[in-house]
């Protein structure tokens, strides 16, 4: 039984926006926690190149449509994904820090941010979660570690203490939290 429905396979995994000067990327795969499959991987890749060469383009939003921020990579679709080479991983998989994106990068945290999802988040500028947002870095529960930026990005960000606590347990963070923490700038209703 195929777990997407016709109705996801309708719409596009990826919705891009402009406004103005703002460029908003969401990611829309609500049905599976907007975790990213090749697909959904390659477009964003390319969207956000596309951002960076834009000129008219100032700033770019992440946000997810549905429950979830994202939950990082599909496992079901890709689930040998978490065990490649480093070399290939960042191949497929970006972030706004690791393509060096020059201009400011804002993750709107609207509900769940796992994995490859929280390090999405991480590699922004800004981070604003929901009041309802949980985040971390699970990969540790399934035998993997994280591959995506986290385990760079983290300690930078919280110290390692804390960083190490969420990487070794994999146990999620609220918003409030992650403000605590500063792993968040803002949390909002």
């Amino acid at each position: 039984m195929n777990e997407d429905t016709d109705s996801e396979k309708q719409e596009p995994p990826l919705i891009w926006e402009t406004r103005g000067a703002v460029a908003i990327i969401r990611l829309n795969r609500p049905r599976a926690m907007n975790s990213f499959d090749m697909d959904l991987m390659r477009e964003h890749r390319e969207r956000l190149e596309a951002f960076e060469a834009d000129d008219e383009l100032r700033v770019l939003i992440y946000t997810g449509t549905g429950r979830a921020f994202s939950t990082g990579i599909d496992i079901k679709k890709a689930p040998d994904f978490l065990y490649l080479e480093p070399k290939v991983r960042t191949s497929y998989w970006v972030t706004p820090n690791s393509l060096k994106i020059s201009k400011p990068t804002i993750a709107a945290i609207n509900g769940y941010a796992f994995g490859g999802g929280f390090e999405l988040a991480l590699g922004c500028d800004i981070r604003i979660a929901a009041a309802t947002a949980k985040m971390g870095l699970p990969e540790v529960k399934l035998g993997a570690l994280p591959g995506g930026g986290g385990t760079q990005w983290l300690p930078r960000l919280i110290g390692l203490g804390d960083a190490m606590l969420m990487m070794l347990t994999g146990d999620p963070v609220s918003a409030d939290e992650a403000l605590r923490l500063r792993l968040v700038q803002k949390v909002v209703a």
